[in-house]
């Protein structure tokens, strides 16, 4: 007689046991990605598998890689950076990162930190809500703009000593030479600081104008409108007439040099939101000109690839280090390009085919598999290493995705590199407000990302990219 009795379970039990195991997993889960918890989840996951812990030990993992157990660390760290977008992980960053600008802003006093950190906040904010359509961002980012106006200068009679007036902007203290050789410094607003924190406002007062469904908005959308068109209006007397250009270009502040391209492409993009919402003549014409010195400047190689110089084509290019480059360098040119597809996708006078030549420089010559290049051109540029000083601007490359519908794998570079390089970005998505606007680009897209060993289709396969 046999001593060992098998037990045998009915159909029905083992599936109710199924059942109830997928049920804990799914509450748990849910509790993991709950707002308030989801970045903590996110960022505890990537730092086990930065330090080599095995998948399989890691708690909360299957709730971001599912299958990761069967992984290694890299593997999965791999496929959670390129795969795994949620909308609670990213409202918690912002959350944290609005707090953030604000204290440096309070310590510093720095329109920089709310142009730049600030105003790639906003942008993030914005297209996250374009993906998921959760009003929870769009809630965040009013009252983040609400406070900025509460910095502006004129709420504080701040006096710019260099355009001699109290300005509805927001101005920064600024090295000037004094007596003696003596460094002094004065209060100063910058038109590319006000542009950059007008971009948000007006994209959202045309979203908002756009979308009955945004209806009890528009009264916030009015006085963000306003208040960007103010800020950028303080700075028509900067832009003064250049012998040979068909009207102005902006003089940098204290220096009186010209404005680079980059920083006047940024005020361009907000003149498209303004000549949308306003179907003003001549504020289209403004962008048209602005387009059209940019494209007086490009240089096309042998190869039908484009360069250009960080400076517009009338300008003096041995100005400093930026002008004396080659090609511009693309942290740079992360404020260039976008404003040129987006006045090319809105029916501006920009020609496809320099859109088309600017998207394969990109594929061609910017990013090489794993590798990223440092200038627009191969020529005098060289791969960005991990303890190259240019390698903290890295994650202006997600700039780039603005090209997307035009060319979908820009995105599958973007992703890959992001997700195949843990030295450059050592947080993923996370690493800036800048990187996170990638995050908030691939909301709701979960799939397999493309790698150069497996690529999309009608991907370029690894052993034809170019060295």
């Amino acid at each position: 007689m046999n001593r060992y009795r098998v037990l045998r379970f009915p159909l029905w039990a083992v599936a109710a046991l199924w059942c109830v195991q997928a049920a804990v997993a799914a509450d748990s889960c849910e509790t993991a990605l709950a707002p308030g918890k989801a970045l903590k989840t996110y960022q505890a996951v990537l730092k086990a598998l930065d330090n080599g812990d095995p998948p399989a030990t890691i708690a909360d993992i299957e709730c971001l890689v599912p299958g990761a157990e069967r992984s290694t660390a890299a593997e999965a760290r791999y496929q959670l950076v390129s795969t795994s977008f949620n909308e609670n992980v990213l409202h918690d960053f912002l959350e944290r990162q609005v707090a953030t600008v604000f204290e440096r802003y309070e310590a510093k006093g720095s329109s920089a930190i709310l142009a730049w950190r600030g105003g790639y906040l906003s942008e993030t904010a914005l297209t996250a809500y374009e993906r998921t359509g959760d009003t929870r961002f769009l809630d965040l980012f009013v009252d983040y703009f609400t406070e900025v106006l509460s910095y502006r200068d004129d709420k504080h009679d701040r006096f710019d000593e260099h355009h001699g007036r109290v300005m509805k902007s927001w101005g920064e203290e600024r090295p000037v030479a004094g007596w003696f050789g003596r460094e002094d410094r004065q209060w100063v607003a910058h038109v590319t600081h006000a542009a950059r924190i007008a971009l948000a406002p007006a994209k959202f007062a045309r979203m908002v104008s756009a979308d009955p469904a945004l209806a009890a908005y528009r009264p916030t959308a009015d006085v963000f409108l306003t208040a960007a068109r103010e800020a950028v209006a303080e700075f028509a007397e900067d832009c003064v007439n250049v012998e040979g250009l068909d009207g102005c270009w902006y003089e940098r502040p204290m220096t009186e040099g010209p404005e680079a391209t980059n920083h006047i492409h940024t005020l361009a993009s907000v003149l498209i939101h303004f000549a949308a919402l306003d179907d003003d003549p001549a504020t289209r014409a403004e962008v048209d000109r602005i387009a059209d010195v940019f494209e007086r400047g490009v240089q096309t190689a042998e190869d039908g690839t484009v360069h250009w110089k960080y400076f517009p084509y009338f300008a003096d290019q041995t100005i400093g280090p930026n002008g004396r480059e080659y090609s511009e360098r693309i942290w740079k040119a992360s404020q260039t390009v976008p404003f040129v597809y987006r006045a090319y996708s809105e029916g501006y006078d920009v020609p496809e085919p320099l859109v088309a030549a600017i998207v394969d420089t990109f594929l061609t010559h910017i990013i090489r598999g794993d590798r990223v290049m440092r200038n627009i051109s191969p020529v005098e540029s060289r791969e960005i290493e991990v303890d190259d000083e240019e390698s903290k601007h890295i994650d202006g490359i997600v700039t780039w995705l603005e090209f997307v519908d035009y060319e979908p794998e820009i995105a599958e570079r973007i992703r890959h590199l992001v997700a195949a390089r843990p030295d450059l970005f050592k947080k993923g998505w996370f690493e800036t407000t800048s990187s996170a606007r990638g995050y908030a680009h691939f909301l709701g897209d979960n799939r397999p990302a493309s790698t150069p060993e497996s690529p999309a289709s009608g991907a370029r396969p690894a052993e034809t990219l170019p060295n």
